[in-house]
């Protein structure tokens, strides 16, 4: 991944970095050494490479994820019928809408 640092997507990336390497070392297990390690390389890279750091430890991250089994599952819930059906015969312009159209009995009276 091949980016222009952007130093308002900066904090964010960092921010990422920390979070994906906290969810991975409570997935492994990581000592707290290892744990510290990861988090001073996100704070010490360059903005330059931040984004492809971080990439890095979110693939990891996935990796983990599917080996083990713990991806979220996303599952959509049927979606229920309207219990009464809609009007539409008592359907009443409000707002402006009242006054763009006119009633069929004033032109009558005209013609």
């Amino acid at each position: 991944m091949t980016t222009n640092p952007d130093p308002i997507l900066e904090p964010v990336r960092v921010r990422q970095g920390h979070a994906w390497v906290d969810r991975l070392a409570d997935v492994e297990r990581w000592s707290d050494e290892h744990l510290a390690a990861a988090h001073a390389e996100i704070d010490a890279c360059p903005p330059g490479a931040l984004a492809d750091l971080v990439e890095r430890h979110r693939a990891a991250l996935w990796s983990l994820l599917v080996a083990h089994g713990l991806l979220p599952r996303h599952e959509r819930k049927p979606c229920h019928p309207p219990t009464t059906e809609p009007d539409h015969d008592h359907h009443r312009p409000r707002g402006l809408a009242r006054h763009l159209y006119r009633k069929d009995s004033d032109h009558d009276d005209k013609a």
